[in-house]
């Protein structure tokens, strides 16, 4: 965040005026101390939320825990207030979003016609078929009032998102990826989401009232995600402030500082952890041979 404040045009976009501010992922409340030590912001009010059993934090924020990886009624008051936030935004008024992972099930906010508890069980039946995580917030976008860019639809000012990813290839630090893109376009469709909800290894899993949803959105009843070219679109601003990369150079700087052979193995680990989790394991047994 230090880093980034100290960017004019950031610097700038956030002391201008008093400004709105979300927060959401595993690292909001390290973003937002970051945000209150910077000198001149004026925040006229916040919305934070991230994993665990605190309900409390730094500065003028309400601040919700919510479940990761999967949601929870917390979720469901944290998507509410996120969206109460940005809708309550003046044309004038900029809304600071400060995201990172696990924002996607962090904030929920179900469509009309589903229950939490079917959210729930088509992320649980997404999460153990070992989609990829572009195709699980495809859907999930399609599921939800607050991602895909919906945050931005109910928004009325300018947005500017500062983001933290832990998005890998082959959408590496997409920002229609990262927390499933609340505050950008969004290019995947019902079809695309329909299709992921009922592949070869869900097919006959999925909640009913899903499927449904899915295809009414396919049918054209239900309004689509944020698309580019949206004036809601041509509203926001966003940056990626760090990444997997950085954190990966940061860690082998320090291993080495501090007398180890390191090294650093940049193909990223996707997929079901149970599979991938011996390859990976396998990897670093060659790597340590190689070191001695």
């Amino acid at each position: 965040m230090r880093f980034a404040l100290e960017e004019r045009w950031v610097r700038d976009a956030v002391t201008d005026a008093p400004i709105a501010v979300i927060a959401a992922g595993k690292a909001s409340e390290g973003m937002v101390r970051g945000l209150l030590e910077a000198p001149g912001v004026r925040i006229a009010r916040g919305v934070a939320v991230g994993p665990g059993a605190s309900t409390t934090g730094p500065g003028p924020f309400t601040w919700y825990a919510a479940g990761h990886p999967v949601p929870n009624a917390g979720s469901i008051a944290a998507g509410r207030a996120v969206l109460r936030c940005a809708a309550q935004t003046g044309p004038l008024e900029r809304l600071l979003v400060l995201l990172s992972g696990g924002a996607s099930a962090l904030m929920a906010a179900p469509v009309a016609g589903l229950t939490l508890g079917e959210k729930i069980e088509a992320t649980r039946l997404l999460l153990s078929s070992g989609v990829p995580i572009h195709e699980l917030n495809c859907v999930r976008k399609h599921l939800s009032n607050v991602k895909g860019g919906r945050v931005a639809l109910a928004a009325k000012g300018p947005i500017l998102t500062l983001a933290i990813s832990d998005v890998v290839s082959p959408l590496e630090d997409d920002p229609s990826v990262i927390g499933s893109g609340p505050t950008v376009p969004d290019r995947t469709t019902y079809a695309e989401a329909l299709a992921v909800a009922t592949g070869p290894t869900i097919v006959g899993r999925m909640p009913a009232a899903v499927v449904e949803v899915l295809e009414r959105g396919c049918a054209g009843m239900l309004d689509e995600t944020l698309k580019a070219g949206d004036a809601r679109a041509e509203a926001t601003d966003y940056r990626v402030i760090g990444n997997r990369r950085q954190a990966m150079a940061g860690a082998l700087t320090a291993a080495r500082g501090l007398g180890y052979a390191a090294a650093s193995l940049d193909t990223p680990v996707t997929g079901e952890a149970r599979v991938t989790g011996p390859r990976h394991v396998e990897r670093l047994l060659g790597l340590c041979h190689k070191l001695q």
